[in-house]
């Protein structure tokens, strides 16, 4: 990638593409107190090749909550040595929602998984569909890469479960007297998995 001049705009220096060529991202200013760090803008039809793509698994352990929705990054592709993030959305109002399962409706990318998180806040400001959010993404965990989201009251607890790879909901169809043995078996299942043995 050929870098053109730092533009300075009070404390912040940003970095403009004067010519990007197949394969690269097109730096992008916006003009926002959040941005710290290079934001990117992909071109149409940007194709990167596997060798510069960590896109192993999805970065449960970095999700935050905001605005009726989790906000999950993850590594969209490398520029110059440099992960640049992207993020996907889970909404509380599950296929009803605008944004559930949307990969990065911002359009918006970084070199900073706090910044890609800040992104994503401001759009969920600005587009949110959730009226009153209810917090249902408060009680989750992450074990061995798995996003596990528990839900329920008294002795009635069921659970949504993440691969590390995909938003894809993979849970069982069952209950749990409480939070802890609910959390309990899916660690078990995922033991089980993990050591080659038969997933009850």
């Amino acid at each position: 990638m050929r870098r053109g001049r730092a533009k300075h705009s009070g404390n912040l220096s940003l970095l403009i593409t004067n010519k990007s060529s197949a394969g690269m991202l097109r730096p992008y200013l916006k003009c926002t107190s959040l941005q710290r760090e290079p934001l990117y803008a992909p071109r149409h039809s940007t194709q990167y090749p596997k060798s510069q793509i960590d896109m192993s698994r999805l970065l449960y352990e970095k999700s935050v909550a905001y605005k009726g929705h989790l906000i999950i990054p993850f590594v969209f592709g490398i520029v110059d040595g440099q992960q640049i993030y992207s993020y996907h959305l889970l909404s509380e109002l599950g296929s009803k929602g605008k944004f559930q399962k949307a990969q990065n409706p911002a359009g918006i990318y970084s070199s900073s998984i706090n910044t890609i998180i800040d992104v994503a806040k401001e759009h969920l400001d600005e587009y949110s569909d959730v009226v009153y959010p209810l917090e249902i993404f408060k009680s989750r965990y992450t074990y061995r890469d798995n996003l596990i989201m528990i839900y329920g009251m008294s002795t009635r607890f069921f659970y949504d479960h993440y691969p590390p790879e995909e938003l894809r909901n993979i849970a069982a169809p069952k209950l749990f007297k409480s939070e802890i043995d609910c959390m309990n078996w899916v660690k078990q299942g995922l033991d089980r998995a993990a050591n080659g043995q038969e997933v009850q």
